[in-house]
């Protein structure tokens, strides 16, 4: 009876033991798949936002067509402005180019 009773308990031991074993298996596989999971999800969001990026770009560029309209116009005005200026510009630094010679020559 007393043998048998420590047979029972061996095997209930190891039974257990076994079972341990198997749980801890399951939660490194659980472990490894969620990293890899992971990882993969890290990835896949890469290339989600670059698609998203580029849709993005996509309705920007036709905004960006529009504004671009608008500043030709806007461009050819200030263009002109800009050669006005461009001029004046010129006309004063020679002016101080020649002061500037002036000087050096006293």
């Amino acid at each position: 009876m007393m043998m048998m009773m420590i047979l029972m308990m061996m095997m209930m031991m190891m039974m257990m033991m076994l079972l341990m074993m198997m749980i801890r298996m399951m939660m490194m596989m659980m472990m490894m798949m969620m990293m890899i999971r992971m990882i993969m999800m890290m990835m896949y969001d890469d290339h989600v936002d670059d698609d998203d990026r580029d849709d993005d770009d996509d309705d920007d560029d036709d905004d960006v067509e529009d504004d671009d309209d608008d500043d030709d116009d806007d461009d050819s005005d200030d263009d002109d402005d800009d050669d006005d200026h461009d001029d004046d510009d010129d006309s004063d630094y020679d002016a101080d180019d020649d002061d500037s010679e002036h000087d050096d020559v006293k």
